[in-house]
């Protein structure tokens, strides 16, 4: 059921007037049922994983806290153990054990135990759910929250369909107070209205834009031999777009959805490729998993506090692990590897290139600053979209061969003047939802706010392409 189908807009129209009909004890439960019923058209019988992850969060909380209370350190560690232990064993074994095998395989090729991979199917959502419900138990343990006695309340936090598949990682201490205000609160005016704007924007975004833009990608890195330079470097810039295109429509349609039932998700982008640096890039990208990642990981790890060279170890640690939660595959951690080694990088070498630029005026510096940034991260999506590690070095290969050349033999085009339009319009589009005071000054008024839905909605019909194109970080 994805979030640009009939069916979507069934259950979610459904769930709306159920939710806003019914009496506050009968809401949290409408919404489980409602995220059940979304899950289950997935993969049904994997809704018992989430289940798993939420009954043994709740109570593996409410025994951290009682320990905690009664002073007994040794016996509150090992709950948490038991929490982390469970969620990170079901994801590790659902999204990692193949990759493990397929690796041992590689490295042992007569080895009749790693002949053959598992009949193992991968859970939709599982990455996220299980950092969502494991930073629970973890705020738990640090004294960050006291732990809920609403079970029901708790399974939604771990369940909320319109964040459930891919986002945004929610915090308890932001969702749960949310959760159980909206099932006493009236909807506000300006709730729905936001939420139904950010539902059309967020569909014109993935319908109109992101899914044309895959018509360039998909041809060019499902079998990328059979281009140029040229024509694969057009096709890395168009998933630069349809990437962010396709994650922040997800986003928008997420939070607006969620906002009908009177609850606001964060934000998880802003404007990532004006960033002028990779720490700058991280605090825009995937804002809700990178905060995850530095809370609870890179800190974890001593984050800054040690040595200069402990520092970039934990830094290249947990970027390389970042990659690896975005899929099981040796790309995802070169790419990790690659961001890290760019804050590496930049870390050392940063405050050289400052006092070596510091003659060239600052605007200058900025837009130099920010060219560079979006080059690097192109760079980085190779690995991200190519299909192996193989095809993404083909990529690399090509497009450095096309550059020596002089940009010419370009190969088979991929890239006509339509693509050109539509990715100056992707970017146009990026940079103006982004910039919050036009934003705002455009949506605060009927005209306009009627005009930009009735331009989205003929957009999409004009534009829509015969085949729809899954969410990318679905497959997370």
């Amino acid at each position: 059921m994805q979030f640009d189908s009939i069916e979507f807009l069934v259950l979610l129209t459904t769930t709306f007037a159920a939710f806003r009909l019914a009496p506050a004890v009968l809401r949290i439960p409408i919404l489980i049922a409602a995220s059940v019923v979304f899950y289950c058209s997935w993969n049904a019988p994997f809704v018992f994983l989430i289940a798993i992850s939420a009954v043994v969060d709740f109570f593996a909380a409410r025994r951290i806290y009682a320990e905690h209370v009664a002073g007994r350190a040794g016996r509150k560690r090992l709950w948490l153990v038991l929490s982390l232990l469970v969620n990170l064993g079901l994801l590790g074994y659902f999204k990692y054990t193949n990759f493990l095998i397929g690796s041992l395989h590689e490295v042992f090729p007569d080895a009749d135990a790693f002949a053959r991979t598992w009949d193992i199917v991968l859970p939709i959502g599982i990455s996220f759910y299980t950092f969502q419900t494991m930073s629970y138990s973890i705020d738990v343990y640090r004294g960050t929250i006291a732990p809920t006695r609403n079970f029901l309340g708790f399974l939604l936090y771990v369940s909320f369909f319109p964040q459930l598949i891919a986002g945004p990682i929610e915090r308890a201490p932001h969702l749960l107070p949310q959760i159980l205000e909206s099932s006493r609160g009236r909807l506000r005016k300006e709730e729905f209205f936001t939420g139904l704007l950010l539902i059309v924007w967020g569909l014109f975004k993935k319908v109109a834009l992101s899914d044309n833009l895959a018509m360039v990608v998909e041809p060019a890195y499902t079998n990328p031999q059979a281009y140029g330079g040229g024509a694969l470097l057009a096709a890395t810039y168009a998933f630069a777009f349809q990437i962010f295109l396709d994650f922040s429509a997800y986003s928008d349609i997420a939070r607006g959805a969620a906002a009908l039932f009177g609850i606001k998700l964060v934000r998880n982008f802003n404007l990532p490729y004006m960033a002028q640096d990779p720490s700058d890039f991280w605090r825009r990208w995937h804002i809700s998993l990178s905060l995850w990642i530095r809370d609870y990981l890179y800190i974890a790890l001593g984050g800054s506090r040690g040595t200069a060279a402990r520092t970039m170890f934990n830094l290249a640690l947990t970027m390389a692990l970042a990659g690896l939660w975005h899929g099981a595959s040796w790309n995802f951690i070169v790419w990790g590897l690659f961001h890290g080694g760019l804050l590496v990088f930049y870390r050392i070498l940063g405050p050289a290139f400052a006092r070596l630029f510091a003659p060239v005026p600052a605007r200058v510096q900025s837009v130099l600053r920010i060219a560079l940034m979006f080059h690097l991260v192109c760079l980085g999506w190779i690995f991200f979209r190519a299909e192996t590690l193989a095809d993404s070095l083909v990529v690399v290969s090509e497009i450095a061969a096309w550059s020596a050349s002089g940009w010419s033999a370009a190969g088979p085009s991929v890239f006509p003047a339509a693509g050109i339009a539509l990715l100056a319009l992707a970017f146009a589009v990026m940079a103006w939802q982004e910039h919050r005071d036009v934003w705002r000054r455009i949506t605060s008024s009927q005209v306009g706010y009627g005009l930009l839905i009735g331009a989205c909605l003929v957009a999409m019909a004009v534009l829509m392409p015969a085949t729809s194109a899954q969410f990318i970080y679905f497959q997370f």
